[in-house]
């Protein structure tokens, strides 16, 4: 898969997002493996599903399908819940490719797995287990995330099961 594959693919998910978001009033999550790092030469597809950059042009059957009335969540962006959780609970791995290579290889660790959230409302950083709206933004009413975790794709026995670590986001959704 090409840089330009992966921006095409990016541009696609953004408008399907907008659509939901739109349609169902309600949040959005996309999860998963999107061989694109958030920087470098490589980087298009998360630069244009985070809104660094315009999407590229998509297929008119696809983008008339899902289309939304004009100026609708004109901003719309999916932001990386990495990012929007309280640093003090971001933990485990950085890494979530780390290939099959041979332990203590890191040459090509990346993070290309991802957990967005729609930014058609606010994500809110809470240290609580349990959501309530912050004193200082009245507006915080919808989502909170309130941790990020890389895990181990190491099994019980010592096998790696992927070469992918699994991402999590615990998330409340109001």
């Amino acid at each position: 898969q090409s840089d330009d594959e992966r921006r095409l693919a990016a541009s696609l998910m953004l408008t399907r997002a907008r659509y939901e978001a739109y349609t169902t009033k309600g949040p959005v999550i996309i999860t998963g493996d999107f061989n694109s790092p958030a920087t470098g030469t490589d980087s298009g597809a998360y630069q244009i599903i985070t809104g660094q950059i315009p999407p590229v042009a998509i297929n008119q059957t696809f983008a008339a399908k899902y289309a939304v009335p004009d100026g609708a969540l004109s901003n719309y962006t999916m932001l990386d819940l990495k990012a929007e959780a309280p640093r003090e609970l971001v933990s485990g791995q950085y890494a979530t490719y780390t290939g099959f290579n041979a332990p203590g290889d890191a040459s090509v660790y990346s993070r290309i797995d991802f957990v967005y959230g729609g930014s058609n409302g606010k994500w809110c950083m809470s240290l609580r287990s349990s959501w309530r709206r912050p004193s200082s933004d009245p507006d915080c009413v919808h989502r909170t995330a309130t941790a990020y975790r890389v895990g181990s794709s190491l099994t019980d026995d010592g096998v790696l099961a992927s070469d992918h670590r699994p991402v999590f986001a615990d998330i409340t959704l109001e």
